[in-house]
């Protein structure tokens, strides 16, 4: 992680490659970014089952999901309005992220 050098203490900014390596690092989102990678659908009900709420609501958002410069990222629903793509952020950047 790195902090911008006009930015104040609490503000940071990561690059692709840092953020693709602490969601690689995280154990909901690493089985997602695994299956998505390895071009493989979606687990069964019954396979959920092993993973974690978080890891299984993730799932839920499969349709959506892609990786972007390695990065998970969750595509709009509606095309038509023109959103970006929106990162998931790994469990140890939730914090710095809102503050």
């Amino acid at each position: 992680m790195r902090k911008t050098p006009e930015s104040r203490e609490s503000d940071f900014s990561w690059s692709a490659d840092e953020i693709a390596e602490a969601q690689r690092n995280d154990p909901d989102l690493h089985p997602v970014i695994t299956q998505i990678k390895e071009g493989r659908s979606p687990p069964t009900a019954k396979e959920l089952q092993s993973h974690s709420p978080l890891t299984r609501a993730i799932y839920a958002q499969y349709p959506l999901l892609e990786l972007e410069d390695n990065v998970l990222k969750l595509r709009p629903k509606d095309e038509q309005k023109h959103y970006k793509p929106r990162v998931i952020l790994p469990a140890c950047l939730v914090q710095p992220a809102l503050k």
